[in-house]
């Protein structure tokens, strides 16, 4: 259980701050605040986040049993996510605003903070033997892919060719670099 904890607030902790030192670093790219945003999709954006918490604050009561080895790659899974959301949380922070982000983890993905979101939460949940953490990855998962076809979207109107040739160049979720 105390496994559990010590996750969520290394989790939240990067984002915490970076929001708070960085006010709004997403304002010019979020789809969730722009006025052409349907309805529909703030209202599942919503509901989405619910349920995601839903998963968190269940997942504390069904718990699983791993072997210590599974724990074992639990751990090693969520260890290598987090170092890869301090890494982008760091290149948000750094990044000037109104500058598309391209350096750190965002070499090698468009959107690294939304797979290591999926892959903290499944760690999270191999190592504590909670199914509502691995339930709540694949959530998240989900959750973000839809949100990241919208978000590539809007960086495309707003940086036009310079975000045409990083997304030539950068896979979507994971990968090394393509030639420029």
């Amino acid at each position: 259980m105390r496994l559990l904890w010590i996750g969520v607030i290394l989790y939240l902790l990067p984002m915490g701050l970076v929001l708070f030192l960085k006010r709004h670093p997403f304002s010019y790219t979020s789809t969730f605040s722009r006025a052409e945003t349907p309805r529909r999709e703030r209202i599942l954006f919503i509901v989405g986040k619910n349920i995601m918490l839903a998963f968190f604050l269940t997942s504390f009561f069904v718990p699983l049993s791993p072997t210590p080895w599974i724990a074992g790659i639990g751990i090693v899974l969520f260890i290598g996510a987090y170092i890869v959301t301090l890494a982008g949380w760091y290149t948000i922070f750094r990044t000037p605003r109104n500058t598309l982000y391209t350096t750190g983890p965002y070499r090698f993905s468009r959107h690294p903070l939304y797979v290591s979101t999926l892959v903290v939460f499944t760690g999270m949940g191999v190592a504590s033997g909670c199914i509502g953490y691995l339930i709540l990855g694949l959530a998240a998962g989900i959750l973000h892919a839809r949100g990241a076809l919208q978000e590539e979207r809007v960086c495309e109107g707003i940086f036009g060719d310079t975000y045409r040739q990083f997304r030539n160049r950068t896979p979507r979720w994971l990968g090394l670099p393509g030639s420029s």
